[in-house]
């Protein structure tokens, strides 16, 4: 059973949802390792980031907290989920494809 997609607001960074279904349809993150996945509120920053990049930023009371970047737009998320910082960055860096394996 994959995890679930919870949205409370209806804008999102482009590209973002298919990529979090990809990562909650990992084999690796089945079986109840990832309860949820909350999308927080989008925001518009200076500094531009080219292609999309998600990464575990710190740990939060109830899982993990996530910032999603593409160009000027960047969103919060929180994970909950009994996985480390370390298997959930792998798994969000092969489904971007900065990673061949999601062992390596």
């Amino acid at each position: 059973m994959a995890g679930r997609l919870v949205a409370f607001h209806n804008v999102h960074i482009p590209g973002l949802v298919p990529t979090l279904h990809k990562f909650l349809g990992l084999s690796k993150f089945q079986d109840g390792k990832v309860l949820s996945l909350i999308l927080g509120r989008k925001r518009e920053v200076q500094k531009l980031k080219v292609g999309m990049h998600i990464d575990v930023v710190a740990p939060s009371e109830h899982g993990l907290k996530l910032i999603a970047r593409n160009g000027h737009s960047i969103q919060e998320m929180v994970l909950v989920s009994s996985c480390t910082p370390t298997e959930v960055q792998g798994g969000l860096d092969y489904v971007l494809g900065r990673k061949n394996s999601l062992d390596a």
